[in-house]
């Protein structure tokens, strides 16, 4: 299995990833769901994106607040004894 890494084109243009943001792919990628995930996510309301000309950009603060809102508290761990199968009752014959 083949991991892609995630190389944030600000990054690579040397720039500040919330001055430049991140396209719908690059987003797909850093949440790994598919593209058209990303863009239900605007259309329900999810995550917020600004259309900038004819691009969309998805900024790193909105993507922290979408997966923070997604954030599933731990469980507090439960002290108790192990649950174990009851016993079996042989047939007297």
């Amino acid at each position: 299995m083949h991991v892609l890494e995630f190389t944030p084109i600000a990054t690579l243009m040397g720039g500040d990833l919330m001055k430049c943001g991140r396209n719908a792919r690059e987003t797909a990628i850093y949440l790994g769901v598919s593209e058209r995930q990303v863009f239900r996510l605007v259309e329900n309301g999810f995550l917020t994106s600004y259309r900038v000309g004819s691009r969309v950009v998805f900024y790193e603060e909105d993507i922290e607040k979408y997966l923070e809102r997604c954030r599933q508290p731990a469980q507090e761990e439960q002290v108790t004894a192990p649950v174990t199968a009851p016993e079996r009752r042989r047939k007297r014959g």
